[in-house]
């Protein structure tokens, strides 16, 4: 047995007569006719690719925007509720008359012993310091 090809009996994998059509076919229809329709199927695939380009960017860009608009809402009403609590403490601690007599004074101490009920009163303040116009701490509690 040998392994040569050109022992092998040779089939057309073409019939005759479709070999002979398609052979028409190519001699009527132009080199120039074929790139043209071939260009034209390629301008219609970058259109659908453009099209698909602009939808998919349109969506995402819908998606990131919703995203920054909840993240938005979630910092105002976080820093909503903190200015809240700040208003608070500020209506608490204008209500004490002789807390601002005795800062006025000069009596530093005895001003930061009425304020020891603060932290109790308002559970996100953790601590009470007392600072004069330059900004030195005069007391702590």
């Amino acid at each position: 047995m040998s392994s040569r090809l050109s022992e092998l009996p040779h089939q057309e994998s073409i019939p005759p007569a479709r070999n002979r059509l398609l052979e028409r076919l190519a001699r009527a229809v132009g080199p120039r006719v074929a790139y043209s329709v071939a260009a034209l199927l390629l301008v219609a695939l970058c259109l659908v690719a453009a099209r698909y380009y602009a939808a998919v960017k349109s969506e995402l860009t819908e998606v990131v925007m919703a995203r920054r608009v909840a993240v938005a809402q979630l910092a105002a009403a976080t820093l909503s509720e903190r200015l809240d609590r700040m208003l608070d403490v500020g209506v608490s601690l204008a209500t004490r008359v002789r807390f601002a007599e005795l800062v006025a004074a000069g009596q530093w101490d005895a001003a930061i012993q009425i304020m020891k009920s603060v932290p109790a009163d308002f559970r996100f303040v953790e601590r009470v310091a007392l600072f004069d116009v330059r900004g030195t701490a005069m007391a702590a509690s």
